[in-house]
């Protein structure tokens, strides 16, 4: 039973906040090391070991999730959309050529 717009919309919302709940984290060192190579400025690390030894000991877990809240109101969104856009997009594509349909994918 293929699911109704609002299902793939819902669906599309929740992978992509899961899906960006467990990559943050890189997305804070990406941007901490990137404040790192301005001379003077930010945050000083040796490696990425060292900056994740030293978010955690000095904020905790939640310093690897700072700023989480404002990027998956952008990002849910997002994604709901671009998954029911592919979806509509194939079930129309599909629907001018309902051979292609049956056609037996691995």
């Amino acid at each position: 039973r293929d699911p109704s717009n609002i299902g793939k919309l819902g669906a599309g919302a929740i992978s992509g906040a899961v899906a960006q709940t467990c990559t943050y984290p890189l997305d804070v060192l990406r941007r901490r090391f990137q404040i790192n190579t301005m001379s003077g400025m930010g945050y000083q690390y040796s490696s990425i070991f060292d900056a994740v030894r030293r978010i955690t000991a000095q904020e905790g877990l939640k310093g690897l999730y700072k700023g989480i809240s404002p990027n998956l109101l952008k990002v849910a969104p997002s994604m709901a959309a671009s998954w029911l856009s592919f979806e509509m997009t194939r079930d129309f594509i599909l629907g001018l050529n309902p051979d292609i349909a049956e056609v037996d994918h691995f």
